[in-house]
């Protein structure tokens, strides 16, 4: 789909008016000092009378005292009138662009850094460039693999490498002990505020042979040797190599309350001063996932291999830090105190290998992004300076979590068992026990004990406002840093509601914060390693260059998850703004908070309709997104199983409301959203059992994980007063490979290939625009004639055993309101599989970069001689793929194989042996 121009996310009915000049009526304030955000939908009930004192300031006659569309209008001309971006939000920058004196900060409108800061510079000392490169894989690491954990003295010791016995340790009678691991509730270990569990050592042991195969498989990936190294290793005493043409890895660095490691460029030079290696570092859960200990993340290959490419071919080198920020057991980074151990880490690093404090990038996922982007900000300030964060998927608001905490976010509940340490932290009025000897957490329920355990203040309605990355004075701070933010994002993302990350952006919009977006529709709570390493990789040569890393400001890039083979596609929403997106419980009980969560573009109206099953009961949901950008309806629900009926959205300046599908989901089959509610309480033993309980059935899309139940807005909305009859199927085509069929108003009939052998199909039928409460009909012909009554099959999804599809066509039509809708699907050329040939039935995974290994499954396979061909795709196709040539199947149902070095795109495979050739498969190269 080509690219086109962004509208800066504001409603386009108002885009007439941007640009022109509004005078002040007469009797207007010529000054207004202003302290809370303002948007569309906000009263004076709510604001304290701020926004009569904005009206009045903007010279509305008469200061109604709500926020409606003429009061966004005149905000949108006061903007544009002074080089602020027009959203129409009244925000930190238009607040200082009205307020009275000049007291307070008043933060840049525009421009990519502040003039007080000057763009880095190459250092005077440029390492050694020429070399031999090792490639040879085969390097031994030094043992033992640190944990810094002995189990003989039940605590840290190091260069200890015992995996914590995980066995409930029992309080002693003097109560609690700040830094022993009590492990209680047959759950997790409890973490104490400033001395978390695990600071200086690792929960987590990894094995040599772990080790030696992550460093093998990064030496192929990047044809550059790695050798991992124990902690207590240096250029005196001989083990820490000046240029040795080998990445080398000082693993498990026990300094600073903190465990680190240092990873070195192949150039790296014991004589280098400070200041010559530019720092590339990720704060992130266990130092050992750095090194391929059980569990770990996949990005911790990512940083070794940007550190390895830095310092080959020419190039200057950098340096990597891989750090547990602060503790792996409690997320440290939220306390301000790590800061000051992240300091001290850089300037231990300048000290020791020549790192520059003032040349660092910074990445992360998840907690990896909370951490890159508290710590690039950096307000109070330490001796460093953050110069470009990649974030993906960050929490960046933490009290609002508190709000919608509960079964439409089940993951929460997982995380309350290791943010507390108690297994039953979950349950409703849980407070934390008195008993365990920690008074300063006795009796606080669970949002104030997760503050106080996390930052060091219990005081849950000061956390979003002073540690969370969205608090002004962080956002603020990266603006004086000069930092350029890359933010990857994801809808229906099962830790991260979408509306957080939305006014995230509208926060650094208007702290004139450089940044860019990536944003992933239906992908859930991951990221995207390809490109991560694409932009870090950018990022860190122009720090080699002494070159401000920069970013297209403003630019925002979409994709959709593809929910037949999880690939992202690119993507334009309607309007080009941030598509409406519904979060909602799948699954919930009446004794648990519920609650149904809106997100999208401030002052969309919308309208929900769902039905009880059991009791034939509506429940109409309506609401205003507000400046949050997003809206929460706090439910209660009767037992029952919901079925959403329709949904309609208006946004600001429209006059007509929109209906979507309610099949724009992100599972891998046709399904409608529905919510099962049961009466009482579940008998969830913990967090972790009951948010696996709530998602139990999500069926997500494959290769993306973390996914939440909902709806995000991904096909052409029908206007009010129109109906489309929309036929969903999800089936296997000739070759085995899953395909998504969409019909609809402008695609009525299509011809499809079906493979009859295949597991089964899906299929959904929906009317947008229809009122299910009026007269309606369905009728399903079948291919030999037969008519049904398809009318229930409205509100789900059909899935059957392909075996019971007809050859011939189906024809669908839908009766309403004096118009009939015609769908019809022509069956045909199936493929029957015979005789001995091998089959090919899955790929795990069916996308991955080069190098990956590929798990094929089927049957027919020969014990030795399997060749994987690329018969399409490939420069050499049809053909080989090297190394594939001999592959052995000890169960005639598997084959392992590594995917060749190819440029990004899908490739379609076949196996041969001597009992013949099998059908094609694809798989999907993405770097």
């Amino acid at each position: 789909m080509p690219a086109r121009r962004l509208r800066r996310w504001i409603p386009a009915v108002l885009a007439s008016t941007m640009f022109a000049s509004a005078p002040l009526l007469a009797g207007a304030q010529t000054c207004a000092t202003l302290t809370l955000t303002l948007a569309y939908g906000s009263t004076d009930v709510q604001t304290e009378g701020q926004v009569s004192m904005l009206q009045e300031f903007l010279g509305i006659v008469p200061a109604t005292g709500y926020f409606g569309p003429i009061t966004h209008a005149a905000v949108v001309v006061w903007q544009t009138g002074h080089g602020i971006s027009p959203i129409g939000i009244v925000g930190p920058l238009t607040r200082a662009s009205m307020r009275c004196a000049d007291a307070a900060f008043a933060p840049q409108a525009s421009g990519t850094s502040p003039a007080s800061i000057p763009p880095p510079v190459a250092p005077a000392f440029m390492p050694r460039s020429s070399m031999r490169i090792v490639s040879d894989c085969a390097l031994e690491n030094e043992t033992p693999v640190v944990t810094n954990w002995s189990a003989a003295a039940g605590g840290f010791s190091y260069l200890g490498s015992d995996a914590v016995q995980f066995a409930p340790t029992p309080i002693p009678s003097d109560g609690f002990h700040t830094g022993v691991p009590y492990y209680t509730y047959g759950s997790n270990f409890l973490p104490a505020t400033d001395t978390y569990i695990a600071d200086t050592w690792d929960s987590v042991a990894v094995s040599y042979s772990a080790v030696r195969a992550f460093t093998r498989a990064l030496c192929k990936e990047t044809g550059v040797a790695v050798k991992v190294l124990r902690p207590d290793a240096s250029v005196a005493n001989g083990r820490v190599a000046s240029a040795p043409g080998y990445v080398q890895i000082v693993h498990g660095i026990p300094m600073f309350r903190s465990m680190f490691s240092v990873v070195l460029p192949p150039n790296w030079d014991a004589s280098a001063p400070r200041g010559t290696y530019p720092i590339v570092a990720e704060g992130f859960y266990h130092t050992n996932w750095l090194v391929g200990a059980p569990g770990a993340s996949g990005s911790d290959p990512l940083l070794a291999g940007l550190v390895a490419d830095s310092g080959t071919g020419g190039k200057p080198g950098a340096i990597g830090i891989y750090w547990n920020g602060g503790g792996a057991l409690g997320s440290y980074t939220i306390n301000p105190a790590a800061r000051a151990q992240f300091g001290e880490i850089i300037e231990y690093v300048a000290r020791t290998y020549g790192g520059d404090p003032d040349r660092i990038a910074m990445m992360g996922q998840s907690r990896g992004g909370i951490t890159a982007l508290l710590m690039a900000s950096n307000p109070d300030p330490h001796e460093y300076r953050v110069r470009y964060v990649f974030a993906a998927q960050p929490e960046v608001k933490l009290t609002a979590l508190v709000g919608i905490y509960g079964s439409a976010f089940p993951a929460y509940y997982d995380s309350a068992d290791w943010l507390t340490g108690f297994a039953n932290a979950w349950t409703p009025g849980w407070t934390y026990p008195s008993d365990i000897g920690r008074p300063e957490l006795a009796g606080l329920g669970l949002a104030a004990a997760v503050a106080k355990i996390g930052t060091g203040s219990s005081d849950v309605s000061s956390i979003d406002a002073h540690y969370a990355p969205i608090a002004p004075k962080m956002v603020r701070a990266l603006h004086d840093a000069g930092t350029t933010v890359f933010f990857s994002h994801s809808t229906n993302d099962r830790f991260m509601p979408d509306g957080f990350a939305l006014e995230y952006l509208d926060m650094l919009r208007q702290y004139a914060v450089p940044f860019e977006v990536q944003y992933d529709v239906h992908a859930g709570h991951g990221w995207d390693i390809a490109l991560a390493k694409a932009k870090m990789s950018d990022a860190i040569e122009d720090l080699m260059a002494g070159r401000q890393p920069t970013v297209q400001n403003g630019k925002i890039t979409y994709r959709r998850a593809d929910r037949a083979d999880g690939s992202l596609t690119a993507f334009l929403p309607e309007d080009d703004q941030p598509p409406f997106s519904v979060v909602a419980p799948q699954s919930t009980y009446t004794a648990l908070s519920s609650v149904i969560y809106f997100s999208g573009v401030p002052g969309t109206q919308y309208r929900l309709q769902l039905r009880n099953q059991d009791t034939g009961d509506i429940t109409a949901v309506s609401g205003t997104i507000g400046g949050t950008w997003d809206s929460v309806y706090r439910w209660n629900p009767n037992p029952g199983t919901y079925r959403y009926l329709s949904l309609s959205i208006k946004r600001p300046g429209e006059s007509v409301w929109r209906y979507l599908s309610l099949r724009d989901t992100p599972t891998s089959d046709a399904r409608r959203v529905f919510t099962a509610v049961t009466a009482g309480s579940p008998a969830a033993q913990s967090g972790t059992s009951l948010s696996r309980l709530l998602a139990a059935n999500l069926n997500p899309v494959a290769g993306h994980e973390g996914i939440t139940w909902g709806i995000t807005h991904t096909t052409p909305s029908v206007p009010e007063g129109s109906v489309d009859f929309r036929l969903t199927a999800v089936y296997a085509d000739k070759r085995g490979v899953q395909r998504e069929l969409i019909l609809s108003n402008e695609n009525p009939s299509q011809r499809v290939d079906v493979d009859l052998n295949a597991r089964e199909y899906s299929w959904g039928l929906e009317a947008v625009g229809a009122d299910y409460t009026q007269p309606f009909s369905c009728i399903e012909t079948q291919p030999n004639g037969t008519e049904l009554d398809c009318s229930d099959k409205l509100w789900i999804n059909g899935r059957d055993i392909n075996e019971r599809l007809q050859i011939g066509t189906y024809t669908f039509r839908f009766t309403y309101g004096g118009a009939t809708y015609t769908r019809s699907v022509a069956i045909n050329v199936p493929l029957v599989r015979t005789g001995s040939a091998p089959m090919i039935d899955s790929l795990s995974p069916r996308f991955g970069s080069s190098g990956s290994s590929v798990v094929i499954r089927g049957s027919n396979f020969t014990s030795a001689g399997n060749q994987v061909w690329c018969m399409s795709g490939c420069t050499y196709s049809p053909g080989v793929i090297p190394n594939a040539a001999n592959l052995p199947s000890a169960d005639g149902a598997s084959i392992s194989y590594l995917v060749p070095i190819a440029s990004p795109g899908p490739y379609s495979i076949a196996i041969k042996n001597e009992r013949g050739e099998s059908n094609t498969a694809t798989f999907v190269v993405t770097q």
